[in-house]
C-alpha cells in the first residue's frame, strides 16, 4: 500500500495506459501500475517530497509541480526538473496544465510559465509585466486553446496573445481562485 496512510493525499492522476500517480503530503509521490505500489522520493530523484500537481503527457512522461523545487519530469526511467535556474518563473510551483497542443503551462508563485516540451525555451508572464496576479495557485487549458489561470486577484484568460482580468467587478463571488476545471465544452468551473 502507501507509505504513510496518516498523511494526506492529493493531487492524483492516472495515465491513459491505467497507472495511477498519488501524491502523499512530505512524503513524495506514489505510482500504482496494477499490482505493485513504488514510491519515489526526494533521495529517488523527485525535486521536493512536495508535490502539488500531477500532469501526464504520456504514459512514459509524468510532471509534479512542487512546493520548493519548480517541476519533476519522470520519463520512467530517470528524473529532470525545470525550475527557477533553468528558465520557470519561480521555484514554487502550484499546478500544471497540459494544452492540447503539448505545450506546458505552469502556474506558480510570480505568475505563470508556458513551456513547449523541445527542450528549448520557457515564457512566463509574471505580475512584475502587469499581466496576472501576484500568485497563480490553479491553471487549466481548454479544447478552445484558451488558458485559464486562478490568482488571489481574480481568473486570468490567455487567448495566445492578450490576457483578459476577471474579478468581484465582473461577476466573480471571490478574487481569490483556488481551483479550476475546463469541461469538453469549455466551460469553465471555479
Amino acid at each position: 500500500g502507501l507509505p504513510d496512510s496518516e498523511a494526506p493525499c492529493a493531487p492524483i492522476a492516472v495515465t491513459p495506459s491505467g497507472i495511477v500517480w498519488v501524491a502523499i503530503d512530505n512524503v513524495g509521490v506514489s505510482r500504482y501500475d496494477g499490482e505493485t505500489w513504488t514510491t519515489f522520493t526526494k533521495d529517488d530523484g523527485l525535486g521536493s517530497d512536495w508535490v502539488r500537481s500531477i500532469a501526464v503527457l504520456s504514459d512514459d512522461i509524468v510532471l509534479f509541480a512542487t512546493s520548493t523545487n519548480g517541476i519533476s519530469i519522470y520519463n520512467g526511467d530517470s528524473w529532470s526538473y525545470f525550475n527557477a535556474d533553468n528558465g520557470l518563473i519561480t521555484k514554487s510551483a502550484s499546478s500544471i496544465a497540459i494544452a492540447k497542443d503539448g505545450v506546458i503551462w505552469v502556474g506558480a508563485g510570480g505568475g505563470v510559465s508556458k513551456y513547449d516540451y523541445d527542450g528549448e525555451t520557457w515564457i512566463s508572464y509574471s505580475n512584475k509585466l502587469g499581466l496576472l496576479g501576484p500568485s497563480a495557485g490553479s491553471i487549466a487549458t481548454g479544447s478552445d486553446g484558451l488558458v485559464w489561470a486562478g490568482t488571489d486577484e481574480g481568473l486570468y484568460c490567455y487567448n495566445g496573445e492578450t490576457w483578459t482580468t476577471f474579478n468581484t467587478d465582473d461577476g466573480l463571488a471571490n478574487n481569490r481562485i483556488y481551483s479550476l476545471a475546463v469541461s469538453p465544452d469549455n466551460t469553465v468551473w471555479i
